[in-house]
């Protein structure tokens, strides 16, 4: 579902969001107040089709590193451990996909369910 503006309990889930999005080295916003997020171009979080875009990327992101990180370690002939599967590198992905799938289950409720 797509919304024109974002609910309150959406907005507060945004605000975590744009902890992700700091300025750009020469300052400019990565991110607008009306949902609008820079994330290898301009996604409007308040789309549906651009919620689903970027949680798409950063679940496929997230497992190919995985996925890449245990081949590297098989072929090392490494225990599979947190560490030698990068999870903490994934951290800051991690938490953006969870942020993203809370948005998204927020602006389909239109807050009813919290």
């Amino acid at each position: 579902m797509d919304c024109v503006e974002l609910t309150p309990n959406a907005r507060k889930i945004f605000g975590e969001i744009t902890a992700y999005y700091q300025p750009d080295p020469w300052k400019n916003p990565r991110c607008t107040d009306n949902g609008r997020v820079s994330d290898n171009g301009w996604h409007d979080l308040r789309n549906k089709a651009d919620r689903d875009k970027l949680i798409r990327f950063y679940e496929h992101l997230i497992g190919s590193t995985v996925v890449s990180s245990a081949r590297n370690a098989r072929d090392k002939h490494l225990e599979l451990t947190d560490s030698v599967l990068n999870l903490q590198m994934s951290k800051r992905w991690i938490e953006l996909a969870i942020l993203l799938h809370e948005l998204d289950f927020q602006i389909e409720t239109l807050d009813q369910v919290e």
